[in-house]
């Protein structure tokens, strides 16, 4: 999964943005133009197809600037999505000391705390440090205060509720974002298997049934 692109914006619609990425064009639908032109914008791209995925999964380090928390987490998602438990679990421990390490340099950044939560809730056996991490994240960004950035906090709690075995905690996350301006919307949770855990669950259905 893609959670975010960062580069510069290189055209601009009236619902979207084009950002170049290492010569790479990526067109993402935003809810406002963002003021500046070298932007990180958060996004959602399961990479569903298998080859892709295969291709993805042979990536080096150095294909994420040599940041081994997020190469980590990437491969953590893709192995996860695939049903490969063990390297998942593996690729996310190799992730978790990365955001630790990020978290040491910048305590507060609320992204670092947001994936770390995440990291550890793939990993499977530490679930009150990974929803802790979760709700440290949306403390320090919370969309009561940051309508763009604080959505994705809450996003990635959501996702770390489900990975924990929390679904209505996971809903209401999804229901408030639902509510907000943010890329995320009833068609996108039907189909995102990061929430096919929740989906025979009532409250779940209720909302992907909404249009």
């Amino acid at each position: 999964m893609i959670g975010y692109v960062s580069g510069e914006v290189v055209a601009r619609g009236t619902d979207h943005v084009v950002v170049d990425v290492r010569g790479v064009g990526y067109k993402v639908f935003v809810p406002r133009q963002p003021s500046a032109d070298t932007v990180a914008l958060h996004t959602h791209h399961v990479v569903r197809d298998d080859a892709q995925q295969l291709l993805l999964l042979r990536l080096p380090p150095s294909a994420f600037d040599d940041d081994r928390a997020n190469w980590g987490l990437v491969l953590a998602q893709t192995h996860h999505l695939r049903g490969d438990f063990a390297k998942a679990r593996a690729y996310a421990d190799s992730a978790r000391i990365g955001f630790e390490d990020h978290i040491r340099a910048a305590p507060n950044d609320a992204q670092q705390h947001a994936l770390l939560g995440l990291s550890l809730a793939i990993m499977g056996g530490r679930k009150a440090e990974a929803i802790r991490e979760g709700q440290r994240a949306v403390e320090l960004n919370p969309t009561s205060q940051d309508g763009f950035a604080g959505p994705y906090q809450q996003h990635q709690l959501a996702r770390i509720y489900t990975l924990t075995g929390e679904p209505d905690k996971a809903i209401d996350q999804l229901e408030d974002l639902l509510k907000v301006p943010y890329n995320l919307s009833s068609g996108l949770l039907r189909v995102d298997p990061n929430f096919a855990p929740l989906r025979k669950n009532p409250r779940f259905q209720k909302l992907i049934a909404a249009q």
